[in-house]
């Protein structure tokens, strides 16, 4: 195993070092960030959500915040959801509120 800091790897590293799907993941995080990851997660399998579902429950809080009765078309547009997941998310909250 290669000590990274006996050589210092990070300053000299270039695109070429990388397989693409790894350089592709260091423009994102950063070189750094992707060595963090790899030293914590390095080897196993992980699944990186959709933005859709990594922001799911703040979505549905504020869905059931904001819902008057009135605005179910209005929340549909500004948070991309049917009518009948917003009736979901308001019923389930209700219930999920008054300790059911």
């Amino acid at each position: 195993m290669i000590c990274i800091k006996s050589i210092n790897i990070l300053k000299e590293i270039t695109q070429e070092d990388l397989s693409e799907t790894h350089w592709e993941i260091s423009e994102a995080i950063g070189l750094n960030n992707l060595v963090s990851l790899s030293e914590i997660l390095g080897g196993t399998s992980v699944y990186i959500p959709t933005k859709k579902v990594l922001f799911k429950n703040f979505i549905y809080r504020k869905v059931f915040e904001e819902y008057n009765g009135d605005n179910t078309p209005a929340l549909c547009n500004k948070y991309d959801l049917s009518m009948s997941t917003i009736y979901r998310i308001v019923t389930s909250g209700r219930s999920y509120k008054n300790g059911k």
